[in-house]
């Protein structure tokens, strides 16, 4: 009998660092492994403890049993970039304060130096807790054997009065020119600037919250030395024209070795480049919003990281460049949301924009992330594709020039889903859906499409353009089409069957028979405690700060819990809970808090997530912050029951609602049988300040019963 490897943990993307077992189907087996994804021989590691998963690798490993040898079983797991964290940003502080750093992988370890230094294994080793009494510059890493993070740079200025303040009301001539420390202070402004900025070589000036800087026509400001703009979400920092003119652009002109520039809950508007790099920089922006400019942001260099921010109703592109964007809203730019020379998206949302993210080259990662409602295409070139919704795009969901599409939604583009234009295609555990053409295959000679669902394409599920070699074959084996009649299969399938003259062959036998499950998964064990007994009031809301519940995950990820509250099936409110939970059972603690409802009377909860609620699909991330009063309850909702034969018929829902502010919010439409909720429709809405009435279309839904 020829021996097996199994592992305690099978391939795929994990959140945090464990250790791999690995036992074989028979006992007193040797197991030889390989973690540099070279093949194993009896000559490689004998395997005599739990290997530890600390970055991404793959697992190559063979079983021997006397003179009986195994194949070789490879196995690849997927984790994020190790990164570092201060809980205190770069800043002015008037006394002396206490840093903390975190990493997000456990089993690294932080070392920092103090002196503006490169850190090594060899520098400083991070414990609890770093005092800064005065003006540092802590440059901090996080290492693990041959894996690091980038390294960590911050500036905190201890404040001893010394630091001269900048004068407000108008600034030129040599007030322009910006040399060693200055402060632009909240009392001094608006600062209105008439003559170009110019922060020296070695000069930093910082911007206290709530200062409003008010540039001239084709004026700009060059940062050679240091910029800090530190806003907060109470009392931001405005950089805007003096006039509807537009001024020039926030030069950044340092190198990351001389320089650096925060711009933290900052609003960029006006300009005819809101930010501009002209070479490798320290650049971080941190909860602003860069809009109403003639183009956005231009770094075609190193060295920019954009996270939490608004970048929207800009007149050609959102972002042009390479930048590291996390958590990010790309919305409504003229041209292109974002042009992309390298970098990584995560967690973002890059929507009605002329075309979504246009990336010609190597090296680009786009994760979890919506790309939707852009006029023409979502996502053009090269890219990794994981875990994201391309959704509702004017043409192409994506045009494919290299990389990989991996556990995704592809559904209701207008033309393709995705539309290959290389050689070779890699699509994985994704839904393709609902689009004109599922794929369409203009130039891969090679596939490799397995796992997915495909089907419900108006047109084809998969079209073949490319002519090729009659003998030639292409892989859509191992998927899902909705059916498992091999002929209707076929008939959504534009090749070889359709032209066989001048198409190859798409292999699609063995098919999956049931569709697969492409997201991360928590199983709901046991619900909370005697939950239909939990009522709150007035009264009690604050006695009820957390509750319990245990769940089994059946991998280690990040995901959301909701915490909705309602009062005779009316839903009052949903709080979305970011949580981090372990591989395993576990048990949960979901904080309640005291601020969910004003109602006098008795108000239930419920609890739910992706996995309780077959028709939402949520995103993780960037959480929505504006807040949406509903006055108005819906009209004849207690008329709109919806059933198999009225769906049709049903395709709105009135109501009126008030606010205090022009707003972009996200509304959401529960769908319910006797108090059991089955689903959920989100829409993104533009709401105008005051009472309006809302029409809500809702066109996905159908209900799992009558």
């Amino acid at each position: 009998m020829i021996p097996q490897v199994n592992v305690n943990k099978n391939s795929g993307s994990y959140y945090d660092t464990f250790v791999l077992d690995l036992t074989a189907s028979f006992p007193n087996c040797e197991i030889y492994y390989t973690i540099d994804g070279t093949i194993p021989s009896v000559n490689s590691n004998l395997y005599t403890a739990p290997i530890e998963i600390y970055k991404t690798m793959t697992v190559n490993a063979i079983a021997k049993k006397d003179s009986a040898i195994s194949s070789v079983y490879s196995f690849n797991y997927y984790l994020p970039q190790p990164q570092i964290a201060a809980d205190k940003i770069t800043g002015l502080y008037d006394d002396p304060t206490v840093l903390k750093l975190s990493t997000n992988l456990t089993g690294y370890d932080i070392f920092y130096t103090d002196d503006g230094t490169i850190p090594t294994i060899k520098s400083k080793k991070y414990t609890n807790s770093i005092k800064i009494d005065n003006s540092t510059k802590i440059k901090a890493i996080s290492i693990k054997k041959d894996s690091s993070s980038n390294v960590l740079s911050e500036i905190y200025i201890i404040n001893d009065n010394n630091i001269p303040v900048g004068s407000g009301t108008n600034i030129q001539g040599a007030s322009a020119i910006v040399e060693g420390d200055v402060i632009w202070k909240r009392a001094n402004s608006p600062y209105n600037i008439n003559s170009n900025i110019l922060i020296s070589e070695g000069a930093r000036l910082f911007i206290e919250p709530g200062v409003q800087i008010k540039i001239s026509e084709n004026c700009f400001i060059r940062v050679n030395g240091s910029l800090f703009s530190y806003g907060n979400d109470k009392n931001k920092v405005f950089f805007t024209g003096k006039t509807t003119a537009l001024w020039d652009a926030i030069q950044i002109n340092s190198p990351y070795y001389i320089g650096k520039t925060l711009l933290s809950y900052t609003n960029i508007s006006g300009a005819k480049i809101g930010i501009n790099t002209t070479q490798n920089c320290d650049l971080n922006i941190n909860n602003s919003i860069i809009s109403n400019n003639s183009s956005g942001i231009n770094s075609q260099y190193d060295g920019v990281t954009i996270n939490d921010s608004t970048i929207s109703y800009n007149s050609t592109y959102g972002v042009n460049g390479k930048a590291n964007i996390n958590g990010c809203i790309i919305k409504n730019n003229g041209t292109d949301g974002i042009v992309f020379l390298g970098g990584n998206i995560n967690n973002s949302t890059i929507s009605n924009n002329s075309s979504g993210i246009n990336s010609q080259y190597d090296g680009v990662t786009i994760n979890n992330s919506t790309v939707s409602y852009n006029s023409t295409y979502g996502i053009n070139g090269k890219a990794d594709i994981n875990g994201c919704i391309i959704k509702n795009n004017g043409t192409d969901g994506i045009i494919f020039v290299g990389g990989t599409v991996n556990k995704c939604e592809v559904i209701n583009n207008l033309n393709a889903g995705i539309n290959i234009k290389t050689n070779y295609l890699s699509v994985l555990g994704s839904k393709i859906l609902g689009n004109k053409i599922g794929i369409l295959n203009d130039n891969s000679f090679y596939t490799n499409v397995n796992g997915n669902s495909i089907y419900n394409n108006t047109d084809y599920n998969v079209k073949i353009n490319a002519n090729k070699a009659t003998n030639m074959t292409l892989d859509f084996k191992n998927n899902y089409w909705g059916t498992t009649d091999i002929s209707a299969i076929r008939d959504n399938i534009c090749d070889y069957y359709f032209d066989f003259d001048n198409l190859p062959k798409a292999l699609i036998e063995p098919l999956l028979t049931t569709e697969p499950e492409i997201y991360n998964k928590i199983i709901f064990v046991e619900m909370p405690k005697n939950q239909d007994d939990i009522v709150i009031t007035k009264d009690n809301l604050k006695s009820i700060s957390t509750i319990k519940l245990n769940v089994f995950a059946q991998e280690s990820l990040n995901t959301a819990i909701y915490a909705s509250f309602y009062k005779n099936k009316k839903l009052l409110g949903v709080k979305c809970l970011n949580v981090y939970i372990p591989y395993g059972n576990s048990e949960y603690i979901i904080p309640i808090g005291s601020n969910y409802t004003n109602e006098s009377d008795e108000v239930k909860l419920l609890l739910w997530n992706e996995n309780l609620v077959p028709y939402a699909k949520f995103e993780t991330g960037q959480q929505e912050s504006n807040i949406v009063e509903i006055v108005g309850n819906i009209i004849n909702q207690n008329d709109a029951v919806v059933t198999k034969s009225n769906l049709n018929s049903l395709r709105n829902v009135k109501f009126n609602i008030v606010t205090a502010e022009n707003i972009s919010a996200t509304i959401y439409v529960g769908f319910y049988n006797e108090n059991k909720l089955l689903g959920i429709e989100k829409f993104n809405n533009n709401i105008l300040s005051g009472t309006t009435q809302q029409n809500l279309a809702f066109n996905n839904i159908v209900p799992t019963n009558t």
